[in-house]
């Protein structure tokens, strides 16, 4: 959790020099929570990819019903993506909203 403060606190310092009365702090601000946004958006997008195959496998691991540690160790992942979607998309709107 400390990493999720940590990240935090980073685009909260980030973004809050564009309320600047100097037009090149607001224009730097500006490109960083671009970049910062477009990194979250791939990390999301790698995510999702990745929660969707693991989905699939868990699902076909179930029809075929395989041994139980693989299927708690697939369970284990897709709720390990799912958190760490939770997590990107919360940042994400935190920048987005701000």
């Amino acid at each position: 959790m400390d990493e999720a403060f940590t990240v935090f606190g980073f685009v909260s310092l980030s973004l809050s020099p564009r309320s600047s009365s100097f037009r090149p702090v607001r224009h730097t601000a500006a490109i960083v929570a671009l970049n910062i946004g477009s990194s979250l958006a791939e990390i999301s997008s790698e995510l999702q990819q990745d929660l969707n195959v693991t989905n699939r496998q868990l699902a076909t691991s179930q029809k075929q019903k395989a041994v139980q540690s693989k299927i708690k160790q697939l369970e284990k992942k897709v709720k390990e993506n799912r958190t760490r979607k939770t997590f990107i998309s919360k940042w994400s709107e935190d920048i987005f909203n701000r």
